[in-house]
C-alpha cells in the first residue's frame, strides 16, 4: 500500500477536534482530561520532530475547516430561517 503523508494532518487535526471540544462531554475526570491533553501535545511533537517543524502548521487545518464550515453552515440555515419566516408573516398580512 502506498501512503500519501497526509495521516499526520488528519490524526492530529481530528484528534485537535476532540481534544479543544468533545472530550468534555465524557464526564472525564481532570486527570484523564489533562493525560488526553499531553498525549495530543506529545504525539504531535513526536511525529513532527521527524516529520519537519515546517509540516507543524498541518494540525490546524482539519480543525479550522472544520468549524468555518459549521458557522458558514449556521448561517446559511439561520438565514433561510429569517428568509421563510419573513415570507410567511408577508403572506398572513396579505391573507387576513
Amino acid at each position: 500500500m502506498q501512503g500519501n503523508g497526509l495521516w499526520p494532518m488528519f490524526a492530529f487535526g481530528f484528534g485537535g477536534i476532540f481534544v479543544i471540544t468533545q472530550m468534555y462531554g465524557l464526564g472525564l475526570s481532570l486527570v484523564v482530561e489533562g493525560l488526553f491533553i499531553a498525549l495530543y501535545i506529545g504525539g504531535a511533537l513526536a511525529v513532527y520532530s521527524q516529520l519537519g517543524w515546517a509540516r507543524l502548521n498541518e494540525i490546524v487545518r482539519i480543525p479550522l475547516i472544520e468549524y468555518v464550515l459549521v458557522f458558514a453552515l449556521a448561517w446559511l440555515i439561520g438565514g433561510a430561517l429569517w428568509l421563510v419566516g419573513r415570507l410567511q408573516a408577508r403572506l398572513q398580512a396579505a391573507l387576513g
